[in-house]
């Protein structure tokens, strides 16, 4: 997935450093450096509140953004936490700190501050604290791809992850029709049904079961792959 970085100049060394690891894990970034009037951070979050509005920000030099919280570009980047906050729960915004800062009391608070210790005060260790970062912010990364696959849901698809945990990969997919082996009553029999959810299974060598309809039945079946009879269309 693709971030956006804002920096402010005098921080290049470590966002290059920054920019790397997260390049090394999948992450690539479209770089911003705050000019001083904060206009490169207002035109980027105008376009992000009209256009972009699931795409990752990153806010590095978080020193440099408090001395916007006056001006416009601090109302567009609350406005954008709100919104996000209010669709999918997070604010989809991770921030660091370059240097000390008096961020208490910012919405730089509403964001997910990857660290309280200013990476000017790591002497020595800034590249591996750079990787940590990327590594948090990976992990970031992943909840709020969930939160936005999430919001995208049907009522009734949130109410089966919601009962049945995470959502898995199967060979079969929802809305499949298959054929299976399964017991009515004391009776083994082939039974035939349609998967409304394939539930992610770890424990499993083939990491999924199936939960699947019966016509003649209220209560849903759960599946294992194993029990599918091979050759079923879908």
């Amino acid at each position: 997935m693709n971030a956006l970085m804002f920096y402010a100049q005098e921080d290049q060394r470590t966002q290059e450093l920054w920019y790397d690891h997260l390049f090394t894990i999948d992450i690539l970034c479209q770089c911003v450096p705050l000019s001083k009037d904060g206009r490169g951070l207002w035109g980027q979050l105008q376009q992000v509140q009209e256009k972009e509005t699931q795409l990752l920000i990153i806010l590095w030099s978080v020193n440099a953004l408090v001395l916007f919280k006056q001006q416009k570009q601090w109302n567009t980047l609350n406005q954008i936490i709100t919104k996000r906050d209010q669709q999918f729960g997070t604010s989809g915004i991770v921030s660091a700190l370059a240097r000390p800062c008096a961020y208490e009391g910012t919405m730089i608070e509403k964001t997910m501050l990857l660290s309280e210790t200013p990476i000017s005060s790591a002497r020595g260790q800034i590249d591996l604290i750079c990787l940590n970062l990327a590594r948090q912010t990976k992990s970031y990364l992943q909840g709020w791809e969930k939160a936005l696959k999430r919001a995208s849901m049907t009522p009734e698809e949130r109410a089966l992850e919601d009962k049945y945990g995470p959502e898995g990969n199967g060979e079969q997919q929802k809305g499949d029709t298959i054929t299976f082996e399964g017991y009515i009553g004391n009776t083994f029999s082939q039974l035939t049904g349609v998967i409304v959810y394939v539930k992610e299974e770890k424990c499993l060598k083939e990491k999924y079961v199936y939960i699947v309809q019966i016509e003649e039945e209220a209560e849903y079946r759960t599946v294992w792959p194993q029990d599918i009879i091979k050759g079923t269309d879908a």
